[in-house]
């Protein structure tokens, strides 16, 4: 929508910019109640939360209906406001507390979806906190919600639906009825871990958040302090390879950047240890850190998700024995978060493979929707910029469009993604 005035004739206002000027007349001033929001709650500044999450919210919670788009958030009452803001911050900010407290969402970027924040704050605002043990109970289902969602995808595609459909079901739940969409129909294959990278953003930060808040706590490598959002700003702490890149694929001969690249093959290292580390491989780096006096190895270790002991892969270098170990630890987590018993053998439900040609072995696609958008345009040809405009289009209306829009990410990814292609026995058709 343009809006036209004397001072920005033609320029587009975002949603709340345009309610901030229908509101103004009726004396609800948006603005001044975000800034005061930000002074109560900080912690909602330092996840820098968009405030149209709070209007969507709003919207969520307000309607006997629930819907959060764009059309219906532009259609809230002033009455709306002035009964549900304060709620729904309140609610926003102790949904926040959860994540960060108890999923160790120690930091923004590790939050697996934003467009989850409106559904969580809007339920918290209808359901309230009760006075009894009935809270935390309640905080218990949130959090297996929560981790159900992650791990399933939920939001990774028509958010404001899924939004909705959990406003709606979420409070019965909570209530004591039965379990919600979101959770009855979570399955997950620990197999796909190990096609998980940086690009799977919401199994990706999920598995960082599970590892931060496994027995108790991740610790850093450097100072054995627990890794809190505070220590990873002042540390440099951030995700790297234990399997470092360059030693796998020069020593090791994987060509394929996405198994050197998979969560299996990463956890939280600070700045130090992964000069130290550079491209040795883990059993010399490990060995130079286990043989430092005083310092509790197998205990740092364990807090990562990782093997410990004698007979650890690290000390013959075994990179394939180390993922199947870290794939079923990691299981183990998931597990643990989401209530889900047995694992899925997703691949042969949903028959998730290719073949390059008849005679060709199973080509095993990339399950992520923009990998596999990616390998498909790759195979069908045409210029690199011709292929990331193409990526590009078919993401405009994806709920990560900030990154998935973008041609220039599509154009960055190509290169990696033709060699893992080329590994997997595929031909991309790229033309120069």
């Amino acid at each position: 929508m343009v809006v036209a005035c004397d001072c920005c004739a033609g320029v587009k206002l975002s949603v709340f910019e345009l309610l901030t000027a229908r509101f103004w007349p009726q004396n609800i001033n948006l603005r001044e109640l975000w800034e005061k929001t930000l002074e109560q709650h900080q912690i909602i500044g330092d996840f820098e939360v968009d405030p149209y999450y709070v209007l969507q919210a709003i919207s969520l919670a307000c309607r006997k209906s629930p819907s959060c788009k764009r059309s219906e958030v532009l259609n809230l009452a002033p009455t709306d406001i002035s009964n549900w803001w304060a709620k729904v911050t309140d609610g926003l900010a102790a949904g926040l507390h959860m994540l960060r407290d108890d999923c160790k969402v120690t930091l923004p970027k590790w939050l697996p979806y934003q467009t989850m924040l409106s559904p969580l704050a809007a339920v918290i605002a209808k359901c309230g906190s009760p006075k009894t043990p009935e809270a935390g109970a309640q905080r218990e289902k949130l959090k297996r919600w929560f981790w159900c969602a992650v791990f399933g995808q939920v939001y990774e595609s028509a958010p404001n639906s899924k939004s909705a459909k959990d406003v709606t079901e979420l409070p019965a739940w909570l209530a004591g009825g039965s379990l919600p969409e979101s959770v009855s129909t979570f399955r997950f294959d620990p197999k796909a871990l190990r096609d998980v990278t940086p690009r799977q953003r919401s199994i990706y930060r999920g598995i960082i958040c599970l590892i931060l808040g496994s027995g108790t706590g991740a610790r850093d490598f450097h100072t054995q302090a627990v890794i809190t959002g505070k220590l990873i700003l002042e540390q440099g702490i951030d995700d790297h390879h234990v399997f470092p890149a360059n030693f796998l694929e020069t020593k090791k001969g994987i060509a394929l950047a996405r198994l050197r690249d998979c969560i299996l093959n990463r956890t939280l290292i600070d700045r130090t240890t992964n000069q130290m580390i550079s491209d040795r491989a883990p059993s010399d780096y490990l060995k130079e850190i286990r043989d430092t006096a005083g310092f509790p190895f197998d205990v740092v270790l364990a807090s990562h998700c990782l093997p410990t002991g004698d007979d650890a892969p690290f000390w013959t270098d075994d990179y394939e024995s180390f993922l199947a170990w870290r794939q079923n630890r990691l299981w183990q987590e998931i597990q643990r978060a989401t209530g889900v018993a047995e694992a899925t053998d997703l691949e042969a439900v949903n028959g998730a493979t290719a073949t390059a040609s008849a005679d060709a072995a199973p080509v095993k696609f990339p399950k992520n929707p923009y990998d596999r958008y990616l390998w498909e345009c790759l195979l069908e040809g045409g210029t690199a910029d011709a292929i990331a405009a193409k990526v590009a289009q078919h993401f405009a209306d994806d709920p990560q469009k900030k990154y998935r829009s973008n041609p220039k990410n599509a154009l960055k990814w190509i290169p990696e993604t033709i060699k893992d292609m080329k590994a997997a026995g595929l031909t991309p058709k790229l033309i120069a």
